[in-house]
Order: C-alpha cells, then sequence, then structure tokens
C-alpha cells in the first residue's frame, strides 16, 4: 500500500507542477474515482505535501502545491460574488484591519473567505489590551507585527506590541448548503419536470425527475456562452452527487460537451 500511495503522489505532483487542480481532474489523471480521489488527497493535505482552500469551486476544493498558492487564491477569486469581492479588496488594500473596522455584514461575509484573510491577536505592551485584527493572507506575521506597531492604529496606546499570534479559526464541515428557492425557481423546475427541488448552492438545485423520482442535479446557467471550464464544474456537481446533471440555459454558443455522455444534459429556455 505505501508504494502504491507513493505512486500515486508523484502522479499528483506532477499534475500539480502544471498548476492549482480540481478533485474530478485529479481523479482522471491517476484513473481512480472522485471519492477515492479525496480519501488520497486528504492523506497527502493531512501530510503537509499539498494545499487546499477551504472555500470550493464548484463541488471541489481546489489543489495545489505550496509554491502556487497565489494561482489557487486567484482561481477562488472567481467563485466570490460582488459583496465578497469587495471585502476581500478592502482587506487586501488595507493590509491589516481591526475586526472594528469592519461592519456586522463584513464580519458575517468573512466566515466564508478564510482563504483570502488570516486573523491575528496582537497585545499591547502597555494597556494589556488583546484585539483580533484580520490581514491578507500574502503577508507574514513579521509584516503585520510592523503595521500594528505604527501610530496610526487606534489600539496601540505605546507604540509596541507585545505579543502577536495567529488566530486559529474553526473550519466549517464540507457539504451542501442547504437554502429554500425560491417560489418562482420552484416553478420553473416544475415546468420542466422536477419536483422535491432543494438549493445546494447558488443557481444549483438537486432535485427529482421524471415519473421515477431520478435524484438530479439542475443548474442554472443563464449566459451568452457555456464553456469547456463550465462542463468541468458542471460534471463536478455530478460526480459528487453521482448522479447526471441538468442544465437549464440560454447559451447561444455552447462547448462540445459530448465527452460527458449521459451525464450532462442541456435544456434550452429558447
Amino acid at each position: 500500500m505505501g508504494s502504491e500511495i507513493d505512486e500515486i503522489f508523484l502522479k499528483v505532483s506532477n499534475l500539480l507542477s502544471r498548476g492549482p487542480a480540481l478533485t474530478i481532474d485529479i481523479a482522471e489523471y491517476i484513473g481512480k474515482d472522485t471519492t477515492q480521489t479525496s480519501a488520497i488527497l486528504d492523506y497527502y493535505v493531512g501530510k503537509g505535501d499539498i494545499g487546499r482552500t477551504e472555500r470550493r469551486y464548484g463541488t471541489s476544493a481546489i489543489y495545489y502545491l505550496g509554491k502556487d498558492l497565489d494561482l489557487a487564491i486567484n482561481k477562488l477569486y472567481e467563485t466570490l460574488n460582488g459583496n465578497e469581492k469587495t471585502l476581500v479588496n478592502k482587506i487586501k488594500n488595507a493590509k491589516v484591519l481591526g475586526r472594528e473596522d469592519l461592519t456586522p455584514a463584513e464580519r458575517y461575509i468573512l466566515k466564508a473567505l478564510m482563504d483570502f484573510v488570516k486573523i491575528v491577536s496582537a497585545k499591547d505592551s502597555e494597556t494589556g489590551e488583546t484585539i483580533e485584527y484580520i490581514y491578507y493572507y500574502s503577508l507574514s506575521l513579521k509584516e503585520v507585527s510592523d503595521i500594528l506597531n505604527t501610530p496610526k492604529h487606534k489600539m496601540i496606546k505605546s507604540g509596541v506590541i507585545s505579543h502577536i499570534a495567529e488566530v486559529k479559526h474553526s473550519k466549517a464541515k464540507r457539504g451542501p448548503i442547504q437554502t429554500l428557492p425560491t417560489t418562482e425557481v420552484k416553478n420553473m423546475l416544475f415546468g420542466y419536470g422536477f419536483s422535491g427541488v432543494d438549493k445546494v448552492d447558488p443557481g444549483v438545485y438537486i432535485c427529482e425527475y421524471g415519473p421515477n423520482r431520478l435524484k438530479s442535479i439542475v443548474i442554472m446557467a443563464m449566459k451568452a456562452n457555456l464553456t469547456k471550464k463550465d462542463f468541468i464544474k458542471f460534471a463536478g456537481y455530478a460526480a459528487s452527487y453521482k448522479t447526471v446533471s441538468f442544465i437549464i440555459t440560454n447559451a447561444k454558443k455552447i462547448a462540445d460537451y459530448s465527452e460527458y455522455g449521459n451525464i450532462i444534459n442541456i435544456i434550452k429556455t429558447n
């Protein structure tokens, strides 16, 4: 088993040497199914051989070699909504912010952005006051300490930080976020023969389809073009839930997806 896992790691590291990848890409490359691949990747991440984002790109974390952390973060940035991007850019530009510098809404959004930021606990040597600061992921603790020891930071009365330490946050459980779809979406899906609708991600639903109530993934992809990159993500959802996916789209241009067989099915709205 030891030699097999080492051989697999050579394949995984060879693939990741070309850049960050998703579970489905790695599974295909090493010739394993996605469940087996996820377990193998968990092992490598636990050993510190490879890195993994907490936030997911579709249904998969992004896996990377240490040297490619920035590439993984840039890829992950594509998944952020407008408010999340605004907050990430705010912290990136400021470099370091105290929690009191964030609105309650921003503090809530921050929980989903732990790949992009880190948190330190800083203690003022004169007052003994300890405050948590948020900083952009690419900064070192030394850089953060130097920034906090500048006069512009309100908590620093003595001008000296006596202690600074990274705060470890509890990792959110991986899995679908169950929120209710809107009535409008339900009505549309019912019109196409889907029932038992549950939302798992923005624009992504798990449904029952047809008289046999086949569990299916339904993805709303209202955009001008569907690319091969889109189909990789769609196939990732299907693989994660071990079922087929239906793509409801108004796209005018659709890339070739024949390699996925009946795993991906297109429903055109016009």
